[in-house]
């Protein structure tokens, strides 16, 4: 719900397609056959076309003529052509970027965690292989200080957005309350993630891989003796295993859009959205919300914020992760403050993080656990 946006589906944008070369041949060979036996095919004799009228006055010959049948072509504007196009080829996809910048970054935050962290969580970098099987992805890990006993803790999945993004410090107070009422968290820093190198950031798969990058760190947390069994479900134009626009490879996309598999939803989802994000536009949130509302609604809990104060980025698609950058505190707004009750009160319901397994049940255990002892 605090990520990324559900309801995201990439924009289309224009742009010429780059033809292959055996497109090229295949037009070059039919020309051939059509200069060698005319239109009418060998051995026929082909119509002639009728003659041409001349060219009216002040127009150049061969130009379109205006007429039933025919329109003018447009002036080619160069400049726009250039903001429009869009390359297809994975060598194009950071032409220029300055990854040494984003590691740079990345060691500071990391730094600013060590700081915040001491005496309040557990708090280490690790790393798991991708059930990919090609890149091993790191990740925050948060703990409390006490672990509770065998399966004691509910965990959590907490995936940072972004297209090219990471996990940013500002998360923090966040992350801190997750915590406090007894999760442990795990935050992948799936491929395409920036601060750790050109060949990580270049390996963006998105809505891909990067999916199974997120899912591998269940793997990961069923290695802690102290988290209670998981239940979960797994499963642009320059990114290698897509190279292309929404417009050249339609399915390719559809697959990779959640709006296309609500039928698929097994667990219960939250979804709140504003009404003035400009990350993901708010068409296409209400998409996603329809269509849960409609026909997952005994699953899906949403809601939508009209205007909130926003984030520091996105408009209104950070408006529940206002956070002061000094501090590192929350700065609350009425409706940051709701969403994340709202939130609390979802996962409390489904992960009962303050049930602790590792301890016989009885009549009375939190959560409403009617085992004996």
């Amino acid at each position: 719900a605090h990520g990324r946006a559900v309801g995201y589906s990439p924009p289309i944008q224009g742009g010429p397609v780059m033809h292959r070369p055996s497109q090229i041949s295949g037009w070059f060979s039919a020309a051939v056959f059509f200069l060698l036996f005319g239109a009418a095919g060998p051995g026929t004799s082909a119509q002639q076309p009728p003659p041409q009228k001349p060219p009216a006055p002040g127009q150049a010959a061969g130009a379109p003529q205006a007429g039933r049948g025919s329109r003018p072509e447009p002036a080619m504007d160069p400049a726009r052509a250039r903001r429009l196009y869009v390359s297809n080829d994975p060598k194009d996809h950071s032409l220029g970027y300055d990854f040494q910048r984003d590691m740079d970054r990345k060691a500071a935050t990391d730094k600013r965690y060590q700081e915040v962290t001491r005496g309040v969580v557990d708090f280490s970098k690790v790393s798991y292989r991708s059930s990919v099987g090609d890149m091993d992805i790191p990740a925050y890990l948060f703990q409390p200080l006490k672990k509770r006993g065998a399966n004691g803790h509910a965990a959590m999945v907490w995936v940072h957005g972004g297209v090219h993004g990471n996990w940013g410090e500002a998360m923090w107070p966040f992350v801190q309350e997750a915590v406090k009422r007894g999760y442990v968290v795990i935050c992948p820093e799936y491929r395409g993630s920036t601060g750790y190198g050109e060949k990580h950031h270049n390996e963006i798969d998105y809505g891909g891989y990067e999916i199974d990058d997120v899912m591998s760190a269940v793997g990961y947390l069923q290695t802690l003796p102290h988290v209670k069994g998981p239940g979960y479900q797994a499963g642009f134009a320059t990114q290698k295993r897509i190279q292309g626009l929404p417009f050249e490879k339609p399915a390719l996309y559809i697959e990779r859009s959640p709006l296309y598999h609500v039928d698929k939803l097994r667990v219960p989802l939250l979804v709140h959205v504003a009404t003035n994000d400009t990350d993901v536009n708010f068409v296409e949130d209400q998409q996603m919300v329809d269509a849960l509302r409609s026909r997952k609604a005994d699953l899906a809990e949403t809601k939508i914020y009209v205007d909130p104060p926003p984030g520091r980025g996105g408009g209104g698609h950070t408006f529940s992760r206002r956070v002061n950058p000094e501090t590192l505190q929350r700065a609350d707004t009425p409706e940051q403050i709701d969403s994340w009750n709202r939130t609390w009160t979802f996962f409390e319901w489904s992960l009962k993080p303050s049930l602790d397994k590792s301890k016989p049940a009885t009549a009375t255990s939190p959560g409403g656990d009617a085992r004996l002892r």
